[in-house]
């Protein structure tokens, strides 16, 4: 497994990391495994060098963390843990009197004494903003050992061209693929700081896997897509083929294009089992051709940007 630099950690993560979204739902058909063992997992992808895993208090309300705590038990020195401020069980809090609290609650969940990177998640971009005081609290929990980096997962330009040029933070998780494509032009800038930039929904919520259908429905947190959005989806998905062809399967083409940018630190898609890590792993060692990245990229202006879909 190739690894990049993670900001200014001082650390290297592995090109691919591990989304722990569905290692917290182990007990949902839909976006966990009733068949595999979670901490089992987190091990196999050690043993296959991906050393980030990315996590969050609400994953699994908390069972996400308490399963990662317990499987890194004797391995915390090997793996670079990233997890999030802002959304909990209880519902979203971004107060950032209740920052160091929540962190401190952290630790004891990871079972460990110190977390590589804490990032806002999803906030508003009002919280993009260096004046803001929860940036301040960030700084305390790194002077104190407690964090190594923090940042802000977002889903759009503006609010990471504000994080990048206002804050002190070095560390950001854009929403990007190959249906999502504007956040790639905050790539550059955060580079030129820097920043440890690790790609969030790399396979569009499964639309880049080619295992949907128009047919498609969804009980899960991908409901909120109407028939409409489903067979919009379905109808790009088939264009995307054609664009490949047999250069490389959809999978393939969806986690090699953003691999591609050189800036990006990691990508994690989630695994919800061994077949999945298999899988990704197979496809993140793919390299896209220049000719086919730049048809992806004039896709996206042709046949998305004019009309973005919702996440």
């Amino acid at each position: 497994m190739k690894q990049r630099k993670y900001g200014k950690t001082g650390k290297r993560v592995s090109e691919l990391g591990f989304g722990a979204w569905q290692l917290g739902n182990a007990n949902k058909n839909e976006w966990g495994d009733l068949n595999q063992d979670p901490i089992r997992l987190v091990h196999a992808a050690i043993d296959q060098g991906i050393n980030f895993f990315d996590t969050a208090p609400n994953y699994g309300l908390g069972a996400s963390m308490e399963y990662l705590g317990k499987a890194l038990v004797g391995k915390r020195a090997d793996v670079v843990i990233n997890t999030k401020f802002g959304h909990n069980p209880e519902g979203q809090n971004f107060d950032h009197k209740t920052l160091k609290k929540t962190v401190e609650n952290t630790l004891t969940t990871l079972k460990t004494d110190y977390i590589d990177s804490v990032l806002l998640h999803s906030p508003v971009i009002e919280f993009c903003d260096g004046e803001h005081p929860v940036y301040k609290v960030f700084q305390e929990l790194v002077q104190e050992g407690k964090i190594l980096s923090f940042g802000a997962s977002l889903d759009d330009y503006q609010s990471i061209h504000k994080l990048v040029t206002t804050t002190p933070s070095n560390i950001v998780m854009p929403l990007y693929n190959i249906n999502f494509q504007d956040t790639g032009d905050a790539f550059k800038e955060a580079a030129e700081k820097d920043y440890g930039i690790v790609v969030k929904v790399p396979l569009d919520s499964g639309w880049l896997t080619g295992k949907f259908t128009d047919k498609s429905r969804f009980n899960d947190i991908r409901s909120r897509w109407s028939n409409d959005d489903i067979e919009r989806r379905f109808a790009l998905q088939q264009e995307l083929l054609n664009i490949i062809g047999s250069e490389m399967r959809l999978h393939e083409a969806a986690l090699s294009f953003i691999l591609a940018q050189s800036e990006v630190s990691t990508v994690i898609p989630g695994i919800k089992n061994e077949q999945q890590l298999a899988d990704n792993i197979a496809a993140s060692q793919k390299t896209i051709s220049p000719e086919l990245q730049e048809k992806l990229k004039e896709y996206y202006k042709i046949q998305v940007k004019s009309a973005p879909l919702g996440w």
